[in-house]
């Protein structure tokens, strides 16, 4: 306030003796607004914090209207709109102390960097976000949020690039890991079907192995059969006296197990 009326002299400020008397912008104001306003008696107490946010609105939008009108009384706001702008810097104001004050859904880091901030409270200071302040003090939502003002979503997409970085960085390991995980899943799966196919192999070759020996055996006791029935025929042949001997079974026997 000093700077400015040093910059201009009483009847080129800002200010009339109207407006400052005005309780409004004074410390612990709330208004209009009571108790049974809920909410919106918090956001539009005035503190330290939106005061001077009130007065730097209040100079800048002077600045910008004096050098499109002839004389200050012109630039200068009503009772009415001293108020209203005291309304939209106190919401304005919350919403932007919300701001600083959001963090990411870990916790972890800022949901709005020092520069989305200063970036923000300069749009707010230009005048961008006026005409939806106050429609929503007209309102007077009772569930009002700061994430349902422009001045949050707009600031959001570009919040905390460390973060989404960082965030991004997570995203891409996560899938890595997947990617490295089915990997791991595809070679046991291969290594599964090898080994089915190997235990199969020796499944094939012991039972070709056992059907081999089964086959050496039969053709042993084949030739053995045919040699003791050789033996057995040539001697019924050539020695009959001893024929009936060869009839009896223990005596076969015993020429099989000779031969």
């Amino acid at each position: 306030m000093s700077r400015h009326l040093q910059t201009y002299i009483w009847s080129e400020c800002v200010y009339t003796l109207e407006n400052v008397k005005n309780g409004r912008w004074h410390l612990g104001s709330t208004g209009k607004y009571t108790n049974a306003d809920g909410i919106w008696k918090d956001i539009m107490a005035v503190n330290r914090q939106k005061q001077t946010f009130f007065i730097q609105r209040l100079h800048f939008a002077f600045q910008i209207k004096r050098k499109q009108v002839r004389t200050a009384t012109t630039a200068r706001l009503s009772p009415e709109g001293w108020e209203s702008l005291v309304d939209s810097s106190c919401l304005l104001m919350w919403v932007l102390d919300a701001m600083s004050k959001a963090r990411t859904d870990d916790g972890a880091d800022v949901l709005f960097t020092p520069d989305t901030l200063r970036a923000a409270t300069q749009k707010v200071l230009e005048g961008d976000y006026n005409t939806e302040a106050e429609k929503f003090c007209m309102l007077k939502l009772a569930d009002i949020k700061p994430q349902d003002l422009n001045l949050w979503t707009d600031h959001l997409g570009t919040a905390a690039p460390a973060s989404l970085i960082k965030l991004g960085m997570e995203e891409v390991t996560k899938l890595d890991n997947e990617s490295i995980q089915k990997q791991f899943e595809s070679d046991v799966y291969k290594i599964s079907l090898d080994l089915t196919a190997f235990l199969a192999h020796l499944a094939e070759l012991q039972k070709c192995g056992r059907s081999k020996q089964m086959a050496k055996v039969c053709h042993l006791r084949a030739e053995n059969k045919r040699g003791s029935s050789l033996v057995l025929d040539f001697m019924e042949v050539n020695s009959r006296h001893t024929h009936g001997l060869y009839k009896d079974a223990d005596v076969l026997e015993d020429v099989k197990k000779a031969w």
